[in-house]
């Protein structure tokens, strides 16, 4: 065997902060939760089972335990816990003995704390409920505060595997815990939560105070490097690490290039060892092997000088290495530990729920990684596809080496623009096109894996890719190549040489999939929303104008999800808090059906007047049936919004969608706004002028009185005192600097006045109608005119309270503005309740559906 004195670079961990400690903290108190939460909303059922292991053992099965359960609280209270801690000494490892001790001390602690906080504060809550027992007819707390200490002793110490008395005792827990619930000392849900309490104080002292780290280091890295196939002679640690960190080492060893049978050599060694003295036969790794401090190697200096290397970085890798072998070849070690594999899981798990593709994948052990990671790189090794060579993987308990040939070029992150010609970048286009025709798809393109080697473009890191890909995959790649070029070189110049290679029709087919959520997070940082905004510029004047790319929908659920569902979930809980059923039902059972399905058909008419409104008073071209569409939707919005302000944003939002600039769309939603309020007081006072009862009309109080004459008065002040003035011009001024100019192009245009007059009328006869009807179902009625002006007075004063869709103020103010009118109070509110249950609640189906629509065609 070949002795070899390597010169290792790394940065010495002395101990680390595992990922999967505190996941696992996290999981043990989602457990804690849940185990409580279901026996809370399950207490029958939980209580059910209680009772059934109770008769199961009787008086005299628990008399039988009594003994073992004693005799075991005794081994486990004290004999286990100094097994642990005398094996800890023993073994030296005083870090992990530190985390036990300060795990047993906090167990105790919080377990403690948490019975006394149920007995005094909490006496007769659900939980305590929960995990209390009845003893001699009197319900008092059964928490054994020792099984959380143990719990997290045996957390904190190590692995159930590590150490033969934290091996032991787990068993010996559970035991006693079973028998102490048959028993009928604890509940089930009681004993499994102190259990997990335990589990998490050790969980979190281990991730705080921190582990000896689980990966192959030193000696062990330099054996596994030999056993992948190359005798390294300088082995540098790069990427991201603290280089205050970094020491330097002289390993010397004589381990096998390649893999050996060791089990043969040891056969061997036996052999001799019978014919000879043993004496004679000395174990030449023994001899030979060991690891040294370099004093005369600056590690920094060797760090900075190797960091000039090109390594490909990815998410699925652990750490990175350059290593010189014999001969003076570079290679690229790329490195997964156990310790660390934990987030590149959790990554890739996260993204398969949340995208509808498989984006990245990940094993859930880091030998499952290796292997998707070793067959993909072979499979473009194979396909022809120009790239770092695969030369060997070899692998421990707890690390994977997978060793390539290392480029010595600069990636497209470190080159120069100029240097970007159109002859170099088109390359990347017919690297894909060869990949894609064997059916090979990268799916994580970005400039810190494409090599430019003197004027050739190499792209890298394939290991994140798949075989026999889909056409979604394939274009991922195609829209991750146009965004990470746009980043680079601009992007008329990305987008020509897309063409130049594919053609305009596959650019076409490629951009509904351009969306942040499939673009490595190294071009999302580097191309900004400027570039991203001109990309989509640039693309949509290339579609021609019969057509609209249909976008794609990668994700399973997005923020507008998220928003979307909360709404709902908001709303049935509006819904159900807010409506006295009792009362609608009495309501319901007294009015004639046919005014109810009069007064429905009135408030669906008021969807086509907005509908009408928002298209006249929108230059652009509207379609009728989706605008609808629209203001259905707008009715869940009002749910969770003041009344007024969600339709409005949804018609901003959908305005926006169809192309119309924020700016622009803001002042078509402030006209449709003001033209209502104008267009409203215009037909009160027309109606008074049809019916002849103008001179009518009379204050029904002088309390009303009072209120107009003060909003005389504001308003006057507003308008006489300067600096009210000046102020009330600056809320203002933006406003109708922003609609004016829409107002002068309606000048312009009196068949859209005429549009937005006819979509205004129908909205306030629609709603006039329905709470006409409303009334008429209980066999009353009111002036057309006095019924307008209670409707309209009573709604407007109860949507100006901010409350969700004014659901409470606005049943108030129509309750009371037709008791003003003379209507009984109990008709007066049958009425408002049916009003707003066929107007306001009726619509929530429908728009929930609508905005659920607007979303899959991408207008919301």
């Amino acid at each position: 065997m070949t002795r070899r004195a390597a010169l290792l670079v790394d940065a010495e961990d002395r101990w680390i902060r595992r990922p999967r400690d505190l996941f696992g903290a996290l999981l043990s108190f989602a457990g804690i939760v849940f185990i409580l939460a279901f026996s809370v909303y399950a207490a029958s059922t939980t209580v059910a089972v209680t009772t059934d292991v109770r008769e199961a053992t009787n008086d005299f099965l628990a008399a039988v335990f009594i003994m073992p359960v004693n005799i075991l609280e005794g081994l486990l209270t004290f004999f286990a816990p100094l097994a642990v801690l005398m094996e800890l000494m023993w073994t030296r490892r005083w870090r992990a003995l530190a985390s036990a001790v300060l795990a047993m001390v906090f167990a105790g602690i919080l377990s403690n704390v948490t019975v006394w906080l149920l007995k005094e504060y909490l006496p007769d809550s659900p939980i305590t409920n929960t995990i209390a027992v009845a003893v001699e007819g009197q319900s008092i707390i059964l928490l054994v505060p020792y099984m959380a200490i143990i719990a997290a002793l045996c957390t904190a110490a190590g692995t159930r595997g590590s150490l033969v008395s934290v091996r032991w005792t787990w068993p010996l827990l559970w035991i006693v815990v079973i028998l102490s619930i048959l028993q009928g000392q604890q509940t089930l849900p009681g004993a499994i939560s102190i259990v997990l309490l335990g589990s998490v104080v050790g969980q979190l002292v281990v991730f705080l105070i921190g582990t000896v780290p689980e990966r192959a280091g030193g000696l062990s890295l330099i054996r596994l490097i030999r056993r992948a196939g190359v005798d390294a002679a300088e082995v540098v640690r790069v990427g991201a690490i603290d280089i205050d960190n970094l020491y330097a080492w002289r390993v010397t060893t004589s381990s096998p290039i390649g893999y050996l049978d060791r089990f043969g050599i040891a056969q061997i060694q036996e052999l001799l060892t019978r014919a000879f003295d043993p004496i004679d036969i000395v174990d030449e790794d023994s001899k030979s092997e060991g690891i040294v401090p370099e004093a005369a190697v600056d590690p920094v200096a060797v760090f900075e000088d190797y960091e000039r290397f090109s390594v490909p970085r990815s998410d699925t890798i652990s750490r990175n290495y350059v290593i010189i072998d014999s001969s003076g070849v570079a290679h690229h070690a790329a490195v997964l530990d156990g310790d660390r594999h934990l987030l590149s899981w959790l990554s890739s798990t996260w993204s398969k729920i949340r995208l509808r593709i498989q984006y990245r994948q990940s094993d859930a052990t880091i030998h499952g990684t290796a292997d998707k990671v070793t067959l993909m790189t072979l499979a473009a090794q194979h396909s022809g596809i120009v790239g770092p060579d695969l030369v060997g993987v070899s692998s421990s308990d707890d690390s994977v080496v997978i060793l390539t040939k290392l480029l010595r070029a600069p990636t497209l992150a470190e080159v120069e623009e100029e240097d970007l010609t159109d002859e170099v970048i088109d390359q990347l286009w017919e690297v894909l096109a060869t990949a894609h025709r064997k059916g090979l798809a990268h799916r994580n393109i970005h400039a810190g894996i494409v090599l430019l080697d003197k004027g050739e473009l190499i792209v890298t890191n394939w290991h994140d890719g798949t075989i026999a890909s889909s056409e979604i995959a394939r274009r991922i790649d195609l829209a991750q190549g146009i965004t990470m070029l746009a980043a680079l070189v601009g992007t008329e110049r990305a987008l020509a040489s897309f063409e130049r290679v594919y053609s305009r029709e596959q650019l076409l087919t490629t951009a509904p999939i351009m969306q942040r959520s499939i673009l490595p997070r190294q071009t999302v940082s580097r191309m900004g929303k400027d570039v991203a905004k001109s990309l989509r510029e640039a693309i949509s004047a290339r579609v021609p104008s019969n057509e609209t790319p249909t976008q794609i929908e990668v994700r399973r659920f997005s923020p507008k999800t998220v928003v979307s569902v909360t709404i709902g979930v908001f709303a049935v809980y509006i819904l159900l808090g807010s409506i006295n059923f009792a009362d609608v039902w009495a309501a319901m059972r007294q009015a004639n059906p046919l005014f109810l399905v009069a007064a429905f058909g009135g408030s669906v008419l008021t969807y086509f007047g907005a509908a009408l409104h928002l298209k006249a008073y929108t230059p652009e071209r509207l379609p009728l049936g989706e605008t609808t569409i629209v203001q259905v939707a707008a009715s869940i919005i009002t749910l969770v919004m003041p009344a007024g302000i969600g339709p409005a944003a949804l018609n901003l939002r959908y305005l926006n969608k169809k192309g119309i600039p924020t700016t622009l769309g803001v002042a078509t939603v402030s006209l449709v706004q003001i033209a209502q309020l104008v267009t409203t007081i215009l037909t009160l006072i027309l109606v008074a002028l049809l019916t002849g009862e103008m001179g009518a009309l009379s204050l029904p109080s002088g309390s009303l009185i009072f209120t107009i004459v003060a909003l005389l008065a504001i308003v006057a002040a507003l308008l006489l005192i300067k600096p009210l003035r000046r102020w009330l011009s600056a809320k203002i001024q933006p406003t109708f600097d922003q609609v004016w100019p829409r107002v002068v192009w309606l000048i312009s245009h009196p068949d859209k006045i005429l549009l937005g007059i006819a979509g205004s009328l129908l909205q306030t006869v629609g709603y006039v109608a329905a709470f006409g009807f409303s009334l008429a179902s209980f066999g009353y009625t009111l002036p057309v005119m006095t019924l307008a002006i209670t409707f309209l007075i009573s709604n407007t004063l109860g949507s100006v309270v901010p409350s969700p869709g004014g659901i409470g103020p606005v049943e108030a103010a129509l309750t009371g503005g037709l008791a003003v009118a003379g209507i009984p109070y109990s008709i007066a509110l049958s009425t408002a309740l049916i009003y707003r249950l066929l107007t306001f609640w009726g619509g929530v189906p429908l728009g929930w559906f609508a905005l659920r629509h607007l979303q899959r065609k991408d207008l919301a």
